[in-house]
This record gives C-alpha cells, sequence and structure tokens, in this order.
C-alpha cells in the first residue's frame, strides 16, 4: 500500500485536488489500521483465531453464568492437576 501511494502521488492525477484528497486519507487513516492488524495477526500466529487484549497467551473460554444470567466467552487458563494421595504429581496449563 505505501508503495502504491508513492506511485499515485507523482503520477500527474495526484494534483487533483479529489485525488489528493484520497490519497491523504490513505496515508492517514488506512495505513496505520493496516499495519495495527498486520501486527495483531503477526501476534496470534497461524495455530489461533484470535486473542485477548490483555493476555495473548489466554484462550477464550465460556463462563460459568453469573447472577445476571450472562454466561460470557473470558480470557482463561486450562489448568489440569492430577494428584495421588492429596499429593500434586503433575499439572498442565
Amino acid at each position: 500500500l505505501k508503495k502504491r501511494i508513492s506511485q499515485i502521488k507523482q503520477s500527474e492525477k495526484a494534483q487533483e485536488k479529489p485525488v489528493k484528497k484520497l490519497v491523504k486519507e490513505l496515508e492517514n487513516k488506512h495505513l496505520p489500521k493496516l499495519e495495527e492488524y498486520e501486527q495483531k495477526l503477526e501476534d496470534i500466529g497461524d495455530q489461533r483465531n484470535s486473542c485477548s487484549k490483555t493476555d495473548k497467551e489466554a484462550t477464550f473460554m465460556r463462563m460459568k453464568e453469573d447472577h445476571m444470567k450472562n454466561g460470557q466467552l473470558k480470557p482463561a487458563y486450562n489448568v489440569q492437576i492430577s494428584t495421588e494421595n492429596q499429593f500434586i504429581t503433575h499439572y498442565g496449563i
């Protein structure tokens, strides 16, 4: 997109007012958003579809309904613990 914007700026049509306005909007509004989205996609990687804003490692799980009766998807960890004779023998996160 950066290359295409620079090509448009160098062309003769870039001197026209509507084209200038569109190029300015591309540079100031759409290009930063595109870079932000690309960074987010890089953060979550190929193995996941989404991630929490506050904790990149947590996965979304359906939580128990609260007093308002709204079960929601919230970021959480799936912690598993195995015990033997009341001693923890193994755990997994």
